[in-house]
């Protein structure tokens, strides 16, 4: 299990380090690197990286180091969307959540046949 406490992470291959400033920053600079999914369903995104810091501010538990945000929606009600989105500890636990908020914006907002698209990384 990680430690908390530290400022700045990188990634080894899917798993997190502590990591001094300079090497959080190459790191952050590189998206492809940070990207666990983008999702497009409709008018959404559903994007989940890296963040490469600890955004668990009690300071108890494991650290969040991945966030899961929703964009777009046009004139859709938004109501549920807070739902979609999340933070957790680990790549795998981003994935699920990646996978929870495209299921949820598929069902909610997803014409009958239509498919979430997987977008490629970016270079």
């Amino acid at each position: 299990m990680m430690k908390s406490g530290f400022e700045y992470w990188t990634l080894i291959g899917q798993t997190a380090a502590p990591c001094g400033v300079e090497d959080w920053a190459a790191m952050f600079g590189d998206m492809a690197r940070r990207r666990v999914a983008l999702t497009r369903i409709g008018p959404f995104e559903v994007s989940t990286v890296f963040l490469g810091l600890n955004h668990n501010f009690s300071r108890r538990g494991a650290p969040l180091l991945f966030e899961t945000m929703t964009f777009g929606g046009g004139g859709f009600d938004m109501e549920g969307m807070n739902d979609c989105d999340g933070r957790w500890s680990t790549w795998a636990e981003a994935e699920a959540g990646h996978r929870r908020a495209v299921a949820y914006l598929k069902a909610q907002y997803c014409a009958p046949g239509e498919e979430p698209v997987e977008v490629e990384a970016e270079a």
